[in-house]
């Protein structure tokens, strides 16, 4: 029927999203299928879960792991809206669902699932060889009473069971190892739930003797960073840490090391060991998106290999980030000639989906090199959202070639280099080889200087005109009239950049406006 052709739930686990490993319920809010919010369900168990819809009185009520999430109001959800039970991959990867049941009730009481958790030992504990473990379960029934509580390890080795309170429970003598432990509740009707797993290692201490916090770099204002520590040694007991920042004004920090940038300034971000107390810290700069000229708007780009059909390098300096450049796997690399010897204070990257490419930029004076860092995120774990760019901060590097590789990605595991755009920021002037690179970077405008109405030569090859100011943006685009001339009255006086498109390629000339 005519009804909204969309969802309206999805329950899915993303790769993108900040918490991590945490699963996510993406609900329609209205009733054109449109407007969606996501509701963190909680971290991902690992292997199965649980996850219970029902909708009642135009309420959804969904519960993940026995516990209620979501109770909302989607009484907008009306026939002839359509339900459907499937599963969808975004990326390779293998999944299995199973859809219990899908059924409409009449009204009549139903059979409420008993909820149930393990609250000692808890997720990473260690304990010494040979300790006795006491297991302790909360378990609870809305309709009814628990009936027993069966413990188990690893999935299928039946530890012991609970029939009375407190439900505790002692595994004894138990011996090195890694472990997972479960528990299953029952109910008097029959129904059960088994809780999210408790990982816990049976080992010898090892200690902490330190701790070493990755490069963070700068940060766009409003972005999110997950911060990368590492307990030395490696194998240490006890990988507890706790991360601060010494300005929330200018960036937060979680307990667990997601950062998220607030406004302009410089921070400190400090990790601490639980054991030890041993501290690492890095500074941080926090920016906002440049407004200065950018040298790689336009300018000739050469991939390392075929792009993704029109998915082309040149959509990689076009200043729109709803274009990209794609390329089959890793790693790839793009070479932007910025025609002249600039002196780069700045980039920025964005990435399709906000993923969190990890690359380098590299800048040379000669299209083969040799070439010299300019920025470094191997390990970047920061997405590069279109208004949230990836920035890198520069130490005044001199360039006219400018290359970005991009060998990874932090936790995007398809195949695919999918970047948006590539600005570079800095001091120069352009420098044309030849009268051949004018020509073909130029189209005539007249006047030029402009007051008002410009005239554009051989206008009728192309569609659409933009123009853009000094600092890289998009002041104005149309479709190219039949006369072949543009009103720039309404322009503050300055330098333009005027792009013309439809034809076998772009076109850009430089229009001065007074």
């Amino acid at each position: 029927g005519p009804g909204p052709n969309k969802p309206l739930l999805r329950v899915y686990k993303s790769t993108a999203r900040i918490p991590e490993n945490h699963l996510w319920a993406a609900i329609k809010t209205d009733d054109g299928g449109v407007a969606t919010t996501h509701v963190d369900l909680g971290e991902d168990p690992g292997g199965y879960f649980n996850c219970d819809v029902r909708l009642v009185d135009g309420r959804m009520i969904i519960d993940f792991e026995g516990e209620e999430r979501v109770n909302m109001d989607v009484s907008f959800w009306t026939f002839p809206s359509y339900w459907k039970a499937g599963a969808y991959l975004q990326d390779d990867g293998e999944a299995t669902i199973h859809f219990d049941e899908l059924f409409l009730e009449d009204g009549t009481t139903q059979n409420f699932f008993p909820s149930v958790r393990i609250t000692s030992p808890t997720n990473g504990e260690n304990f010494l060889p040979g300790s006795d473990i006491t297991i302790t379960v909360d378990a609870a029934d809305s309709d009814g009473q628990i009936t027993k509580i069966d413990l188990f390890e690893g999935g299928n080795g039946k530890l012991g069971e609970l029939v009375n309170l407190p439900y505790t429970f002692t595994w004894t003598d138990v011996p090195e190892g890694a472990y997972t432990l479960t528990a299953r509740a029952y109910d008097n009707e029959g129904a059960s739930r088994t809780s999210l797993s408790s990982d816990i290692t049976v080992l010898l201490p090892v200690s902490v003797t330190g701790v070493d916090l990755g490069p963070v770099g700068a940060l766009a204002v409003g972005a999110t960073a997950r911060l990368n520590a590492d307990i030395i040694p490696a194998g240490a007991t006890n990988q507890n840490m706790i991360f601060e920042s010494d300005n929330p004004d200018v960036a937060t920090v979680s307990p667990e090391g997601i950062m998220t940038a607030v406004s302009e300034g410089v921070v400190t971000v400090t990790v601490t060991t639980e054991e030890g107390g041993f501290i690492d810290s890095e500074t941080v700069e926090v920016r906002r998106p440049s407004s200065e000229f950018n040298w790689a708007l336009f300018q000739p780009v050469v991939g390392s290999n075929a792009p993704d059909g029109s998915n082309d390098e040149d959509n990689l300096v076009d200043d729109d980030t709803d274009t990209r450049w794609s390329v089959e796997v890793f790693p790839q690399s793009a070479i932007v000639d910025l025609h002249g010897n600039i002196t780069i204070t700045s980039t920025e990257l964005t990435c399709f989906m906000d993923r969190a490419y990890q690359f380098i930029i590299e800048g040379a004076a000669d299209i083969d090199g040799p070439y010299t860092m300019i920025a470094d995120r191997s390990n970047n774990t920061v997405p590069g959202a279109a208004t949230l760019p990836i920035i890198n901060v520069v130490d005044s590097i001199v360039a006219r070639y400018v290359r970005v590789t991009v060998m990874g990605a932090d936790q995007y595991t398809g195949p695919w280099v999918s970047l948006t755009e590539l600005r570079v920021f800095g001091e120069g002037e352009r420098q044309y080889s030849s009268v051949s690179d004018i020509i073909e970077n130029q189209v005539l405008l007249s006047p030029n200087p402009a007051t008002s109405i410009v005239t554009i030569d051989g206008a009728e090859d192309f569609n659409t005109v933009s123009v853009f100011d000094q600092s890289g943006r998009r002041v104005m685009l149309s479709s190219i009239n039949r006369a072949g001339t543009i009103d720039v009255s309404e322009l503050p006086r300055g330098t333009y950049l005027v792009k013309l498109e439809g034809g076998d390629r772009p076109v850009v000339s430089r229009l001065m406006k007074f």
